[in-house]
């Protein structure tokens, strides 16, 4: 989704999950990006029991984009998986599905698509809270869908 504005403004999306394999529901409020980006960092995750972390990844392009999403546990250990997208697809892909390797719950990652224009945000749910992460204000906005 893209909002565009004349004056400063702040777009924002309400959504409600549930997550059966970790039973986890709740819900939770995002504010959009003011702009797209070819690389984003998300800090330390967590992926261990009662704890659910999904990436999306919105490709805001006109054309496909291979996005190379990169792993890295507390312990160092470097995983990168490849993720071709269409245009204008959007992908929620659930890190506890691939931090098999690293041998700790705690996971930092790191999207990439050299020539893309994407969109990524990270949920982080356990059975007691959400956590998302937040932008700032501008003209143009962009939110995964």
């Amino acid at each position: 989704m893209k909002v565009t504005s004349t004056a400063p403004i702040v777009a924002e999306r309400c959504t409600y999950f549930y997550d059966e394999p970790h039973d986890v529901s709740g819900a939770y409020d995002v504010i959009g990006s003011p702009s797209t980006g070819s690389d984003w960092f998300f800090a330390e995750g967590y992926t261990g029991n009662a704890f659910a972390e999904t990436i999306t990844i919105a490709n805001m392009d006109d054309a496909p984009v291979k996005v190379t999403l990169t792993l890295k546990s507390q312990k160092g250990r470097v995983k990168s998986f490849s993720l071709p997208m269409k245009a204008h697809d959007q992908v929620l892909w659930k890190v506890n599905n691939h931090n098999t390797f690293g041998g700790s719950p705690e996971v930092s990652a790191e999207i990439q698509a050299p020539k893309g224009r994407l969109v990524v945000q990270r949920e982080m749910s356990s059975t007691t809270s959400t956590i998302r992460s937040t932008e700032a204000i501008s003209t143009r906005w962009a939110d995964p869908m």
